[in-house]
């Protein structure tokens, strides 16, 4: 198979199209893990930049310069996928990557409760001392 060349130096929109071209062997491999395994590249090696009406601002410095100037020559998605893997906190799957966070706790009636009670709380309720955490109306 003929490798296709990744250049993280071209824009994202015609790196991304290269990297969709080239062939996947199961569903894992599908076009949004691919996308957001090339923008986690893109950002390792470029950073955060933001648009503002003074000009482009830097939020996020490059962690891995030597991604730029690197020529990747890769066969299949999986080899984008495992570089990505091993360079980034990605983990092959973008629906996997992008959690929603879980809540600590459940509202009631003006009230927070968590789902299991703190030893703290529990400790200082024996000894008669009111826990901070305690919300009385």
């Amino acid at each position: 198979m003929k490798p296709i060349e990744i250049n993280l130096n071209d824009p994202f929109e015609k790196t991304l199209a290269h990297a969709l071209a080239l062939p996947k062997r199961s569903e894992a491999e599908h076009e949004e893990a691919v996308a957001e395994a090339l923008r986690r590249l893109y950002t390792r090696a470029h950073g955060r930049i933001v648009e503002t009406t003074i000009g482009p601002i830097t939020i996020v410095p490059p962690a891995d310069s030597a991604l730029k100037g690197a020529r990747l020559l890769l066969v299949k998605r999986r080899d984008l996928l495992a570089l990505a893997e091993q360079k980034t906190n990605f983990r092959g799957h973008a629906a996997r990557s992008i959690r929603k966070p879980r809540s600590a706790g459940v509202f009631h009636a003006g009230r927070v409760r968590t789902a299991r009670r703190s030893p703290l709380r529990a400790a200082t309720r024996r000894r008669g001392v009111p826990c901070p955490t305690t919300f009385r109306h």
